[in-house]
């Protein structure tokens, strides 16, 4: 997206992208807008040389997505996920001020809403994440703001 800002490219609205090894994850729905952006990209990089040319594109969604790819993704997700939550409640313990999340806000609901993790596995492996960093368990009011904004993160507009 920053490349497309740089080189003037129309972005379109901020989309929940997950990037899972050499592949790229986000929900079904955006298709069309995820397309536009490539489309633009193309015209752009080859600076209008194949503007009457439109790339063609095929799509792989999750339902068709063998079990053994999206089994892959998950861990691959789930790796990241530990590693990202680690970090961040590093830094987070560390700091006098809140940290930004908002990066990490993301990375959460795109593997929630590109199905590779449900909301109650979003909310364990935050909590794990939180007692390995802290050496101890969430208490019920930091758990109950966990869920609310986890709920709120994975909602569907």
């Amino acid at each position: 997206m920053d490349r497309c800002t740089q080189q003037d490219i129309p972005v379109l609205p901020v989309l929940p992208v997950l990037p899972v090894h050499d592949e790229l994850v986000w929900p079904v729905e955006s298709n069309e807008a995820v397309q536009q952006i490539l489309i633009d990209s193309f015209h752009a990089v080859t600076q209008g040389k194949f503007s009457s040319h439109t790339p063609q594109m095929t799509w792989s969604e999750n339902e068709s997505m063998p079990i053994d790819n999206h089994i892959k993704s998950k861990k691959a997700y789930l790796v990241s996920l530990k590693h990202k939550l680690k970090k961040h409640l590093q830094l987070q313990s560390a700091s006098v001020i809140q940290v930004d999340r908002r990066w990490l806000n993301g990375f959460m609901a795109a593997g929630f809403h590109s199905g590779l993790i449900s909301l109650s596995e979003l909310k364990l492996e935050y909590m794990k994440a939180h007692r390995n960093a802290y050496g101890e368990r969430m208490t019920e009011t930091q758990e109950q703001q966990l869920e609310r904004r986890l709920i709120k993160l994975c909602q569907v507009d």
